[in-house]
C-alpha cells in the first residue's frame, strides 16, 4: 500500500468506452474504504468505548473521526490520513482519467456520511433515507456506487467468495486513533485488503458485463437484465405486461396491501421449553418450484360476484369475519396484515388467535389457509376480483430451471465454485425482481438532511401511465410475486394436491417453521406423500409445456436426483428451544448452535455456556457475544482537539458502539404460554 501524494497516479486510458449516447465511460476499477474511531465527550473528558450502562451514553457528546482512507485504482492501493487528501486524489483522477469514473464502496451508506465533509452532491440516489446506492459529487466526473447492494454479502464473505482473505491483520475498533496515530504494518495490511476484496469482486463483474457502466446497481438488477433480454423481441409479451400494470394509486395499493412474504413463527405450545429429538425438513428451492408448476394472474383484475374456479382464475378478496377463533395451535393470520378497524382480542406473538372482528385483504391462497385454520360466526365478502390464470412465460420458466439445474449439478465442485455461486445468487434474486416496487417515493438529500417525498395520487397515476407507454420496459408483473409467496405459504400450510397436510394438519407436531422449513417432533407421512404428489406435478407440467424434466430433477455431483421443490432432510437435533420468530437454539451432533436475529451466531452461542437451558427469557448477550452496533448519524459535530494534538473540524460522521442484546418476551406472550404451562401435550406426544 502506497502513501498518496499528488502526481503519483500513472493512468492507462486504454479503458475508455463510449455508450450509445456518445458519453465516455472509464473501465478502470476503482475502490474506496475508510477506517474510523468513535469516541465520546462528557464533562469535558474524552472517553473511548468501555462496557458500561447504556444510559451513560445518552447525555454524552458523540464523535466519529476518519483516521485513514484507502483507495485502489488500477489494482494499486493508495492511502492517506486526512479525508481532504482523498479530495485531492479525486481531483487527480479527474485530471488523468478520461470519461465517467465509477468508484465502488462496500456499504456506501456508511462512507457517504463522512464524504459529506469534503463533497457537495449533484445527485444522491437512495431507496430510503441513508441507504445510498449511488451518488455524484459536484464538480467531478465521478460516480460512487455501493457494492453491497450488488452482492448482498459482507466484506468478509465476499472476500471468501473471490479468494481474498479479508482477515489479514486485525483492528481494535475501540482504540481512539487520529490521522496522527502511527499504524503498524499489520494494521495497514488490514486496511489494504478491504480494498483488494472489492477490487477482485468488481473484476469478476467486469468479466461478465464487459464494461463497468453496464454493471447493474443491485443483485436483482443482474437477473432483471437477463430476463429483459429474454423478451427483447417479444412485443406481445411486453404489451401484456404493460396492460397488467395498475392504472392508478388505488389499484396499486390494493396489490401492495395483499403482499406477504415468507411465514416464520414458533408454536407457542413449545416456546421456552427444551424439546428433545426435533427433526427438520427443508423445501428445496420453494420459490423457483412454484414459479414452474403454478398458474398466475395473466389478465387485468375485474370485479366478480362469485368466488371463481381456481383452475381458471386467480382471485383477490376483501372480507369481514366476525367472532373469529383459531382451531389450530399454529396460527396463520398476521395482526399487522389486518386492516386498522379489526378488533383482535387474543394474539400469539403477532398472530391472531381470537378476534371479535377481522377486516382482511387477501389472495386466494390466503383464503384457502384461513378456512382450514379458523372458524367464525359470520363472513361478509365485500369484494372479489378475478384474473385469468396461466403459467408464467415459457422463456422465463426455462431460465428458472436452467439456474436450478446449474445450482444443483455444480454444488460442491471446486473448479466450478464461482459459476455455482453466480447461478445460485441469480436463482435467489428472481423472486426479489418480481416483487420490486413498481414506484418509489422520492428520497431527497440536502445539507445533511433526508426527506421522504411521497407521490401524490395524480403523480402516481401519471407515473404509471408513463410506464405503461414505455412498453419496452415491462417484461414482468408485480402481481406474479404476490402469488409466488402465496403458493409457497399454501404448500407450507396445506401441502399439495388435496391440501391434506402441512402445518395445518401436523399442528401439534410442529415446533417451529420458517418460509420453506418445518421443525417438528414425532413421525409423519406428510413429507413423503407431498414429494410423490409434487414429483408427479413436475412431470405433468414438464410434459404439458415441453420442459426438460432432467433439469427439473437434476443430479448432484454424486449422481443423486434432486427434484425441484421436494422436502429434504435438514438435520436432526438432540435438543431444541425457541423463544419466538428468528430466536432459537439447538444441539446437533453434540454441538450447540443459536439463531437470533441481529446476534452473531459464532460468538453469541458463548452466552449459553454450552447449556441450552440458558437460552431463556431475559438472557443477556454481552458486548463480546452480541456483535450488534448502535449507529448514530452525526450532522453537526463540534470542533474538537484530542490528546495527541489533532484537531478535527469535521461535521459529519457516524458514531458506532457495541451494544448488548437482551432476550425478552412480551407480557402478552408470557401470559399465553402460562395458560399451557403444565404442557400436557408434551406427555401426550411422548417427548
Amino acid at each position: 500500500m502506497i502513501e498518496y501524494q499528488y502526481g503519483i497516479l500513472q493512468p492507462n486510458n486504454d479503458s475508455i468506452v463510449s455508450d450509445k449516447k456518445g458519453n465516455l465511460h472509464n473501465d478502470v476499477i476503482w475502490t474506496f474504504d475508510i477506517e474510523v474511531s468513535s469516541f465520546w465527550r462528557k464533562n469535558n473528558i474524552i472517553y473511548t468505548f468501555k462496557k458500561q450502562d447504556k444510559e451513560w451514553f445518552k447525555d454524552a457528546e458523540h464523535f466519529a473521526l476518519c483516521y485513514i482512507w484507502q483507495s485502489s485504482i488500477d489494482g494499486i492501493v493508495y492511502y492517506g490520513r486526512e479525508l481532504t487528501d482523498f479530495l485531492t486524489f479525486c481531483k487527480e483522477v479527474d485530471e488523468k482519467y478520461k470519461g465517467i469514473k465509477y468508484c465502488f464502496i462496500h456499504n456506501l451508506a456508511y462512507e457517504f456520511q463522512f464524504l459529506c465533509n469534503i463533497f457537495e452532491w449533484d445527485n444522491v440516489f437512495a431507496r430510503s433515507p441513508h441507504k445510498v446506492m449511488k451518488c455524484k459529487p459536484t464538480g467531478h466526473n465521478i460516480e460512487f456506487r455501493c457494492s453491497y447492494f450488488l452482492t448482498r454479502l459482507s466484506l468478509e464473505n465476499w472476500g471468501k467468495k473471490v479468494g481474498v482473505d479479508k482477515k489479514i491483520g486485525q483492528l481494535d475498533y475501540n482504540i481512539l486513533r487520529t490521522p496522527l496515530t502511527k499504524l503498524t504494518a499489520k494494521e495497514l495490511e488490514y486496511c489494504e485488503y478491504d480494498c483488494l476484496v472489492v477490487d477482485s469482486g468488481i473484476k469478476q463483474f467486469l468479466n461478465t458485463y464487459k464494461h463497468i457502466y453496464k454493471i447493474p446497481l443491485t443483485q436483482t438488477g443482474e437477473v432483471r437484465l437477463v430476463v429483459k433480454d429474454l423478451f427483447k423481441n417479444d412485443y406481445n409479451h411486453k404489451k401484456k405486461c404493460s396492460d397488467l400494470l395498475p392504472n392508478n394509486l388505488h389499484e396499486y395499493a390494493e396489490l401492495v396491501k395483499r403482499f406477504r412474504g415468507g411465514d416464520t413463527h414458533a408454536n407457542y405450545l413449545y416456546t421456552d421449553t427444551v424439546i428433545k429429538n426435533v427433526k427438520s425438513k427443508d423445501e428445496a428451492s420453494a420459490y423457483p418450484s412454484v414459479m414452474v408448476v403454478e398458474k398466475y394472474p395473466m389478465s387485468r383484475f375485474k370485479i366478480t360476484n362469485t368466488i371463481p374456479d381456481t383452475n381458471f382464475f386467480r382471485y383477490m378478496l376483501e372480507v369481514e369475519l366476525y367472532n373469529v377463533e383459531s382451531i389450530k395451535f399454529c396460527n396463520y393470520i398476521s395482526c399487522h396484515k389486518c386492516e386498522k378497524d379489526s378488533i383482535i382480542t387474543l394474539k400469539d406473538n403477532g398472530k391472531v388467535i381470537e378476534a371479535d372482528f377481522l377486516h382482511l385483504k387477501i389472495i386466494d391462497t390466503d383464503w384457502n389457509i384461513i378456512q382450514k385454520c379458523y372458524k367464525w360466526t359470520k363472513c361478509n365478502i365485500l369484494s372479489c376480483y378475478e384474473s385469468m390464470a396461466s403459467y408464467l412465460p415459457l422463456d422465463f420458466v426455462n431460465y428458472v430451471i436452467d439456474l436450478y439445474a446449474d445450482k444443483t449439478t455444480l454444488k460442491g465442485i471446486e473448479s466450478e465454485r464461482e459459476f455455482y455461486m453466480k447461478q445460485k445468487e441469480k436463482l435467489n434474486a428472481l423472486f426479489g425482481m418480481l416483487v420490486t416496487a413498481i414506484l418509489q417515493d422520492n428520497i431527497l438529500f440536502n445539507n445533511g438532511e433526508w426527506q421522504v417525498e411521497e407521490k401524490t395520487e395524480s403523480q402516481v397515476t401519471q407515473a404509471l401511465q408513463d410506464l405503461k407507454n414505455k412498453i419496452y420496459k415491462n417484461f414482468t408483473a408485480y402481481q406474479w410475486g404476490l402469488w409466488v409467496t402465496g403458493y409457497a405459504r399454501q404448500n407450507l400450510w396445506l401441502g399439495n394436491g388435496d391440501f391434506n397436510g402441512g402445518i395445518a394438519c401436523l399442528d401439534k407436531q410442529v415446533v417451529y417453521y420458517d418460509t420453506d422449513s418445518i421443525k417438528y417432533i414425532g413421525d409423519t407421512d406428510f413429507f413423503e406423500d407431498y414429494n410423490k404428489v409434487h414429483l408427479k406435478k413436475l412431470e405433468t407440467v414438464a410434459d404439458l409445456r415441453g420442459l426438460d424434466i432432467n433439469k427439473l430433477k437434476p443430479k448432484d455431483k454424486n449422481g443423486v436426483d434432486h427434484p425441484c421443490g421436494l422436502w429434504e432432510n435438514d438435520g436432526s437435533y438432540e435438543e431444541f428451544i425457541t423463544l419466538g420468530s428468528k430466536r432459537y437454539a439447538y444441539r446437533e451432533n453434540g454441538e450447540l448452535h443459536i439463531t437470533v436475529s441481529g446476534v452473531n451466531k459464532k460468538s453469541g452461542v458463548n452466552a449459553l455456556k454450552n447449556d441450552i437451558n440458558n437460552f431463556s427469557n431475559d438472557l443477556l448477550f454481552d458486548y463480546d457475544d452480541c456483535g450488534k452496533l448502535v449507529m448514530t448519524y452525526l450532522n453537526n459535530m463540534p470542533s474538537i482537539t484530542l490528546q495527541d494534538g489533532y484537531t478535527s473540524n469535521y461535521k459529519y460522521g457516524i458514531n458506532a458502539r457495541p451494544t448488548t442484546y437482551k432476550m425478552s418476551l412480551t407480557d402478552e406472550y408470557i401470559d399465553l404460554i402460562d395458560t399451557i404451562n403444565d404442557k400436557p401435550h408434551l406427555k401426550i406426544l411422548g417427548v
